[in-house]
């Protein structure tokens, strides 16, 4: 079992979205507290970011830190696909 925070930027970024898109992203995050590598997401290690992970939902990416020594997982940004890789 993993505790989850979420950083206060991607909390705002997250009140942005639609409520169709935050139900589903919150989801995926309460997924989270189970398995920091859930198989019903889309979710890769990011190249060059120890411990840092990118899901994919829809049009839109959840980075996030997952400090294993805690058991702790940090929401860091919840981005459009556009923006996300800039």
């Amino acid at each position: 079992m993993f505790k989850v925070k979420i950083l206060p930027r991607a909390e705002a970024q997250l009140k942005k979205l639609e409520n169709n898109i935050q139900i589903k992203i919150v989801e995926m995050i309460d997924s989270l507290e189970l398995t920091y590598y859930s198989n019903k997401y889309n979710i890769s290690k990011l190249k060059g970011q120890e411990y840092t992970y990118r899901a994919r939902l829809s049009n839109y990416r959840i980075f996030y830190f997952v400090d294993f020594r805690n058991k702790e997982i940090t929401i860091l940004y919840i981005k459009s696909r556009k923006r996300a890789y800039k």
